[in-house]
């Protein structure tokens, strides 16, 4: 049925086809029309969209190895900090990465990035929590210019909903402040001098 279509269609429209949607195709789709194509003599089209098909899909294999690269690592920072909050010394972290697969080389980096990154995750902690605030604040006083009792309009429900979202806020980045100032109590412990 693909095949069919493939075949009524001109050469301008088979190659205007292939330019436009073969980015787009399934596999045996392109399969089909990559054998139209090589049976009309339009090698050149097809190199194209082959070439165009590759480029993209190792954009796609680029992205996905970013986001894989920047998740593990994300991860290995928390793995890391938690480690470190919960008394561990720089030398039993650097052990337990290398177990986990890391060079000995990228975990001793890791580790001398922790102040620094603990560091900034408490100040980001501390500016959620002011975020937090704000927005209680904000909730609280819209309840109060809001004239109509008892709390059932529109106004009134979003008030509501800032107060809750604001101490949420506040709590959760109170929590982690306090962790990242735990890291960095137990990192400053384990500095010479």
């Amino acid at each position: 049925m693909v095949i069919e279509q493939y075949r009524k269609m001109t050469d301008g429209e088979l190659i205007n086809f292939v330019t436009a949607e073969s980015g787009n195709l399934t596999p045996e789709a392109f399969m089909l029309l990559k054998q139209e194509c090589v049976s009309r003599g339009l090698h050149d089209v097809i190199e194209q969209a082959e070439d165009g098909e590759l480029n993209r899909v190792q954009g796609m294999i680029r992205q996905i190895e970013s986001f894989t690269s920047s998740e593990f690592n994300s991860n290995v920072l928390k793995y890391s900090l938690n480690e470190k909050r919960d008394g561990k010394s720089s030398e039993e972290i650097v052990s337990s990465l290398i177990e986990k697969g890391l060079t000995e080389d990228d975990a001793r980096v890791l580790i001398e990035q922790l102040e620094p990154n603990a560091e900034r995750l408490r100040n980001e902690a501390g500016h959620s929590m002011l975020t937090g605030l704000f927005i209680g604040f904000a909730g609280i006083a819209l309840m109060l210019i809001s004239p109509d009792k008892p709390y059932t309009t529109f106004l009134d429900i979003m008030s509501i909903c800032g107060i809750v979202t604001g101490i949420f806020l506040f709590f959760i980045s109170l929590f982690k402040q306090n962790k990242y100032k735990q890291v960095l109590k137990n990192i400053q412990s384990t500095l010479p001098g």
